[in-house]
């Protein structure tokens, strides 16, 4: 077989046709994640046009985090390695460590810090914004010792939270409000002041502005509390396997 010259361009087409045989060209965007470190921010990184599609593969170290990151684009992958991939508060930071406004985001594999300093106390590590759909939490570890949320959706779909560990302090550990579809699956949660996990609803005998069809499984809160509504005419949840000394409140 003839092996077809080799070709030379200034700008790579996604496919090119020479002597009636087609090249096609890698999709570099979505093939290779863009590697950052702690002196990157990575809420600007997903904005940059080469890397808008691709996974956020995020080194170990310490993010210091002084205003909470906005991930904004669709279907991004944020991943870090780990135990060693830590976002913390700053000093003076009081409104969280993420706020999630796109579709599709998944956060992997990464560690959530509050705020160390004792005089302040406030926000939420990560919040998903009213009509997201589909965001998933993974193997994810969360410190909120301080009293912060570790994870808050209001009007959320579809979320998913699944083989993280949290720490909590004073205010609820995983709090959906009016979240329908919600699946929170082998966590670790030890017993703190709050609800560890609480699918809450606005108008509990209201379709429309309650939480609807969650599924609570395979979790252990210790001696904390699973909350979730349940009247003919609300939930429909599935709240099982989890570990048998927590304490199971409906309303």
């Amino acid at each position: 077989m003839k092996k077809p010259p080799t070709l030379y361009y200034t700008q790579n087409p996604s496919e090119i046709t020479h002597a009636d045989l087609v090249y096609k060209y890698q999709d570099l965007a979505s093939s290779f994640p863009s590697q950052l470190t702690p002196s990157d921010q990575p809420d600007k990184w997903q904005s940059k046009s080469y890397y808008s599609q691709a996974p956020m593969d995020l080194s170990a170290g310490e993010w210091t985090v002084h205003n909470r990151l906005t991930f904004s684009t669709n279907s991004l992958k944020v991943f870090g390695r780990g135990y060693h991939t830590v976002m913390k508060m700053s000093k003076t930071n009081t409104a969280g460590l993420l706020y999630i406004t796109g579709h599709s985001v998944v956060i992997s594999d990464m560690r959530f810090v509050a705020n160390p300093y004792p005089t302040i106390s406030s926000g939420k590590l990560i919040e998903i914004a009213s009509g997201v759909n589909n965001v998933k939490i993974r193997n994810c570890g969360f410190d909120c010792t301080r009293g912060e949320y570790a994870i808050y959706a209001d009007g959320a779909t579809n979320l998913t939270i699944e083989d993280c560990y949290f720490t909590p302090g004073s205010n609820d550990v995983i709090y959906m409000l009016d979240c329908n579809n919600a699946v929170v699956r082998n966590n670790k949660i030890t017993a703190g002041a709050g609800v560890e996990i609480n699918l809450a609803s606005t108008g509990a005998g209201t379709v429309s502005t309650q939480s609807n069809f969650g599924i609570v499984l395979g979790n252990h809160v210790g001696t904390g509390t699973i909350r979730y509504n349940t009247t003919a005419t609300s939930g429909n949840h599935q709240i099982s396997g989890n570990n048998a000394n927590a304490t199971l409140t409906t309303y």
